[in-house]
């Protein structure tokens, strides 16, 4: 529709979309929307609208076994305006319920599963009205919260509760990241020191005149150890 297919989407093996769509000069929205993407089966609602101001707005519900933000990515990418960019020139407002979901970060596969999000991006904000996940290699996740002025002098407020029987995977996942750590690489080595783990995280930033100023409370135990610091 757009004259052009991404990369992403010609590796697909089977693609299918139906939905009840309406189309106009403005808009393009998509109801009753049934999108097979190879063993992914997703359904719910798209609807993008014109840019406003400069930024276009793409607004969408999403259910199913299998998300793959990837795939999401060239899908739009069918349906945008030639003269569309990246989906970072777009408020944003997305909510996903998925049994698996996949993404990539820094060039690194993640995956995650019992995926439970609603986020929204306006304009250099980012509100995080719930970010749950079941088993996030290994651990329950639960996040919310709203940062400002992100590229500027962020401001704002954010907390992340982390439960795991052991945080070996989740140690393991970090690792590929960070490369070798000794402080990760003791923990990993003895699932001791991580059982039990259920910590709490909150992030507190103020915007000041010479720039942001903040605080990272955390709490909670880890291998039986009781943690209390910012």
């Amino acid at each position: 529709m757009s004259g052009g297919v991404d990369a992403q989407i010609r590796r697909l093996k089977t693609l299918g979309f139906a939905s009840d769509a309406t189309i106009t000069t403005r808009q393009a929205t998509f109801e009753n929307l049934e999108l097979r993407m190879d063993d992914a089966l997703l359904q719910g609602r798209i609807q993008r609208l014109a840019a406003v101001d400069g930024r276009a707005a793409l607004i969408s519900e999403l259910s199913g076994n299998r998300v793959n933000i990837q795939d999401l990515r060239g899908l739009y990418s069918l349906t945008r305006d030639p003269s569309d960019t990246e989906l970072a020139t777009h408020d944003l407002d997305i909510k996903i319920r998925a049994d698996v979901l996949e993404a990539e970060l820094f060039e690194k596969p993640v995956r995650a599963g019992a995926v439970d999000a609603h986020i929204r991006v306006r304009d250099g904000s980012i509100s995080v009205e719930r970010l749950n996940m079941g088993n996030f290699y290994g651990t329950n996740v639960q996040s919310a919260g709203r940062l400002e002025k992100i590229l500027d002098s962020p401001d704002g407020n954010f907390k992340l509760n982390i439960s795991a029987p052991e945080a070996g995977n989740l140690l393991a996942f970090i690792n590929g990241f960070t490369g070798e750590h000794i402080l990760l690489d003791a923990l990993r080595s003895a699932p001791v020191l991580t059982k039990d783990s259920r910590l709490n995280l909150e992030l507190d930033t103020r915007s000041t005149d010479s720039g942001t100023k903040g605080q990272l409370l955390i709490n909670g135990k880890v291998g039986g150890t009781s943690i209390n610091t910012r």
